[in-house]
């Protein structure tokens, strides 16, 4: 057996003698009125190797976002002030969140697969297929979304919904604009 902390091992070798009985004991007289005690060293205290934290479990569709095909609860999601409308600012926390989820390797880019994976978790709206979906933000065509396409996409599709102009979305807005989209129209 080999054992990366000499230390640790060490610990647990004297440990095994102790309990053995084939640990150093002393022979002085004990401090108590039997004239043949012995005082015996207590066992060495246990030492646990070192372990890292745990990680923190990624998050989920479940925890950052309600289901896809929920506009209700996405609204809800966005709207962090609670006021019925979703600002420009809330919705592009909200689309990074729902990349930064879909993005299950961290590169930045997400890809077909990795969408499909989410929408699974997510129940999402099956009207286009994840890849129709990068399709329509995928500007430099490699068939992925990177982080600087979704973000261009998230403020052009506030744009498009937001139909009166005045800088937040309503339920109504934010419904048809799905809608709209999921139809494949622009």
């Amino acid at each position: 057996m080999t054992h990366r902390n000499p230390c640790i091992a060490t610990a647990l070798l004297a440990t095994a003698l102790t309990v053995a009985g084939c640990g150093d004991r002393t022979t002085e007289p004990a401090a108590t009125n039997a004239p043949d005690a012995v005082a015996v060293p207590a066992p060495a205290p246990t030492v646990e190797p070192p372990t890292a934290p745990a990680p923190a479990p990624a998050p989920t569709m479940d925890t950052v976002a309600p289901k896809a095909a929920d506009i209700d609860g996405q609204r809800a999601m966005m709207d962090k002030d609670r006021d019925d409308r979703v600002t420009a600012e809330e919705h592009a926390e909200g689309a990074n969140a729902m990349f930064t989820t879909m993005d299950a390797d961290g590169d930045d880019r997400v890809t077909a697969a990795e969408m499909e994976a989410s929408e699974r978790v997510l129940g999402a709206d099956k009207r286009m297929s994840a890849a129709d979906k990068i399709k329509v933000i995928d500007t430099d065509g490699d068939g992925m979304i990177s982080l600087e396409e979704h973000t261009a996409g998230s403020r052009s599709m506030f744009a498009m919904m937001d139909g009166d102009g005045d800088g937040d979305l309503s339920a109504a807005e934010l419904k048809a604009g799905h809608d709209k989209m999921m139809a494949g129209k622009k």
